[in-house]
């Protein structure tokens, strides 16, 4: 990895995508477990919010040349599905809090 300006915008980018998928992915489940819930227009809107800021952080990745960290991406949707898992007596399901 560069140490130049470029090299750091890159990994930001990197990152940055990364994250987005991983809100993408638990905002999607939230919204999914809330249908007909008073919570489900808020997480509806929100899933709809954040799929247009990836599709404009992926456009300026474009510009800039930096491809899609597909490595980073993975273990994002990787590390949200491993979040679900807690002791709460719902081991791999919803929790009504």
């Amino acid at each position: 990895m560069s140490t130049t300006a470029a090299g750091y915008l890159e990994t930001y980018l990197h990152d940055h995508r990364a994250g987005a998928q991983a809100i993408r992915e638990l905002a999607g489940r939230l919204a999914d477990e809330n249908l007909a819930t008073p919570y489900e227009e808020f997480l509806v809107g929100l899933v709809r919010e954040i799929e247009r800021d990836i599709e404009l952080l992926e456009e300026i990745m474009d510009l800039c040349g930096v491809g899609r960290p597909t490595l980073k991406l993975v273990a994002a949707t990787v590390a949200e599905r491993l979040g679900r898992l807690k002791p709460n007596r719902k081991l791999a399901g919803y929790s009504p809090l």
